[in-house]
């Protein structure tokens, strides 16, 4: 369940520091990492060192996040080297793909290819027929659409498979569980830029390139796609599960399966709408599906208001999220949680706190505290606990023992330190370190 959103990281640094950064700042937490040794190399062996108008460039997405992949990509023992950059003065095929063999542990450029795109989405490989396919996902100059490229390499030689494959998102996933990767689209037909229809299909990989193999309607009142989770939603059943977006303010989910050869959507029913369980996954942007217990079934979150925000503003709201699962044609709660995107985790409540416990939180602490929650008279909730997230540097600053004597470890991620404290009272709610901690996830 780890994710490794560049925004949230730098949201995370501004909002402990309280600093207020300029766009240079925040710009120089963005670079790119310095080059290890093999990529200083290949760098070298492009012979683009120096010239300011050649820029690497990152895929975005998937496994693969560097602008240097090292992969055997041939049937040649040694690992090849595939690089992206971008040409900024070229008015065509702009995007740079290199590839770089090895020979005598020397790497030499060995063949190039251009692209008329703007970003790297996506890199990916599929094995097949006793070849290796690389599969790579574009954004299009005008940035209004991405398409897919496959390629072969061989003799030295990229050689392109069948045409491009233009799209609105895609994943590469094994969607029918029998070992080999198919590529998955969702394309949106417009017209006078209003969606028409979203189609998801399948495609095989061949030795002609992507092949359809079945699809299946989506939800056409989605605008854009925020993101693609590979999953399954029962131990034997492969699913890709689906966060759209509905213009700005809006997210619903969907979720695509296999089901006899057939390409199979469980929450959008295009033949009857109004029986979808698609309104039921709508909930604000921000709140996205997650594997909350890393077992590979992805739950879908609802926004709820705690005790006693039934009727605040919404700005003012604090909320729990409510987690479920796709069961037999039906969405079944899971597990309730507190979470804390910003900071990187949740909190699955316990069964004994469910419709029981509210909360409240310090946002110059970064601490959000859990109460029970007393009906009656809300102003005399018996506090239980609480977790807080500091930077691991303040922490080590605590040579007096203040936050050791009174908070326990939960976990450390990077340079955060997440920590929490029992409050001890005689509620039959209150809770034993143990009970405490297992419920603690990172994001």
């Amino acid at each position: 369940m780890k994710r490794t959103i560049i925004c949230i990281l730098v949201a995370t640094m501004l909002f402990l520091t309280g600093c207020s950064y300029t766009q240079t700042g925040i710009d120089a937490l963005l670079q790119p990492p310095k080059l290890s040794k093999q990529q200083d190399e290949i760098f070298t062996a492009l012979g683009i060192s120096g010239k300011k108008e050649l820029k690497l460039k990152y895929p975005r997405k998937g496994d693969y996040k560097s602008a240097f992949v090292i992969k055997n990509i041939d049937d040649e023992p040694t690992e090849e080297a595939i690089v992206f950059y971008e040409d900024t003065t070229a008015t065509e095929f702009p995007m740079r793909i290199v590839a770089l063999d090895q020979n005598k542990g020397r790497w030499e450029k060995a063949n190039q290819v251009g692209e008329n795109a703007s970003e790297v989405e996506k890199v990916s490989f599929i094995s097949s027929d006793e070849k290796i396919y690389i599969i790579i996902g574009f954004t299009s100059l005008s940035k209004t659409e991405k398409f897919v490229r496959v390629y072969c390499y061989q003799n030295k030689q990229f050689q392109s498979v069948g045409e491009p494959l233009r799209c609105n998102s895609y994943e590469v996933f094994d969607m029918n569980g029998e070992g080999e990767d198919e590529v998955i689209t969702m394309t949106m037909k417009k017209s006078d830029q209003e969606i028409q229809s979203i189609t998801a299909t399948v495609h095989k990989i061949s030795v002609n390139g992507l092949v359809s193999v079945s699809e299946t309607p989506m939800d056409p009142n989605t605008t854009d796609f925020d993101n693609l989770y590979k999953g399954k939603i029962n131990p034997t059943t492969p699913a890709l599960y689906v966060d759209g977006r509905k213009g700005t303010t809006k997210v619903t989910t969907e979720i695509l399966v296999m089901n006899k050869g057939k390409l199979e959507n469980l929450i959008y029913n295009a033949k009857s709408p109004k029986k979808s369980l698609i309104q039921k996954t709508e909930r604000t942007v921000g709140s996205y599906c997650e594997d909350i217990n890393d077992d590979g079934v992805y739950e879908i979150p609802r926004v709820v208001p705690a005790l006693g925000f039934e009727n605040t503003e919404k700005h003012q709201t604090l909320s729990f999220i409510d987690w479920y699962n796709y069961e037999k044609g039906e969405l079944v709660p899971f597990k309730k949680s507190y979470v804390d995107y910003k900071l990187g985790y949740l909190y699955i409540i316990p069964p004994e706190w469910l419709k029981k416990v509210t909360l409240s939180y310090s946002s110059n602490d970064n601490e959000v505290f859990f109460y029970e929650y007393n009906s009656d008279n809300p102003n005399e909730n018996t506090k239980l606990a609480s977790i807080k997230v500091m930077e691991k540097t303040e922490y080590l600053k605590d040579t007096e023992g203040v936050i050791n004597n009174e908070y326990h470890i939960l976990k450390e991620n990077g340079q955060l330190i997440y920590l929490y404290q029992l409050y001890p009272n005689s509620s039959e709610l209150a809770l034993s370190k143990q009970s405490f901690e297992k419920g603690f996830v990172l994001l």
